[in-house]
């Protein structure tokens, strides 16, 4: 099955948005979800800027245009194309039920995520792709991941795998360029696994810490930079109760996928 978001607004100051399986394939890509949004705007300009912002951050998700153009309506508190957009993102990535209402700079998740990572990854994400913002996660279990024993089971792995992913895709783990200092983004998405990984017991990660490609300043390799970077993580994964025993920690350079810039001074975290 697919999974079909839905933006509304039931009344001003309020958008929604909301995912639903649903059994027909749109063509979009496999696993995604479509991004139907819907609730009245003020102009045709405010209606493609919202449109374009969602197709930009779905994923690959079909973005679906339902919105009404009333002339003169004022634009909705919290309803932007950085909030919007944002959301798209957590939808095409994030296995959940669930529905995201806006006002003003409150988000409030409703619904059901299919276990706790799923839950807990729902409003880290959103977190961290919209600093400044509250969000009161509502969100329900309805069922767990983890085995009997505390250890993660295979299904309880892919969906923290997949939360972390989510997370990570809307706001990836960089780093300033040169150094093992986290950028200002970098630092709220790490903050967000922090909580996610904390609170799913048995949870085992690799972090893997990389470079951008070219020459660098000199003071440092290409792999003692990667390990401080991959080092920065763990501590702070560490100091936000993760057990050090279920955190191993390497830097692999360059990698097999070099990359410039800001994309390849990264840590890429993997649940093992």
């Amino acid at each position: 099955m697919r999974r079909r978001a839905r933006a509304t607004g039931p009344g001003p100051g309020t958008g929604r948005v909301r995912t639903r399986p649903r059994a027909r394939r749109s063509g979009s890509r496999a696993g995604g979800a479509d991004v139907v949004l819907t609730g009245v705007v003020g102009s045709e300009a405010e209606r493609d800027a919202l449109v374009a912002a969602a197709t930009e951050q779905a994923g690959g998700a079909t973005v679906v245009d339902e919105l009404t153009v009333t002339p003169g309506a004022l634009p909705q508190p919290g309803v932007t194309t950085t909030s919007v957009g944002a959301i798209a993102a957590l939808l095409g990535a994030v296995p959940a039920d669930i529905a995201t209402s806006i006002d003003g700079d409150t988000l409030t998740l409703t619904g059901t995520a299919p276990d706790s990572a799923s839950a807990q990854a729902a409003g880290a994400a959103l977190g961290a792709l919209l600093p400044g913002t509250t969000v009161d996660n509502q969100l329900a279990v309805a069922g767990g991941g983890a085995a009997a024993s505390g250890e993660l089971d295979d299904a309880g792995k892919r969906e923290l795998q997949t939360a972390i992913d989510a997370l990570v895709a809307g706001a990836p783990i960089t780093f300033e360029p040169n150094s093992p200092a986290l950028t200002a983004s970098g630092a709220a998405t790490v903050d967000g696994i922090v909580t996610l990984v904390a609170l799913v017991p048995g949870a085992r990660v690799q972090v893997d810490g990389y470079v951008a490609t070219g020459p660098g300043d000199g003071v440092l390799t290409a792999q003692e930079l990667s390990d401080q970077r991959a080092a920065a993580v763990r501590d702070a994964l560490v100091a936000g109760g993760v057990p050090a025993d279920n955190i191993t920690a390497r830097g692999l350079g360059e990698g097999d996928t070099p990359a410039a810039q800001a994309a390849g001074r990264r840590v890429e975290i993997t649940v093992v």
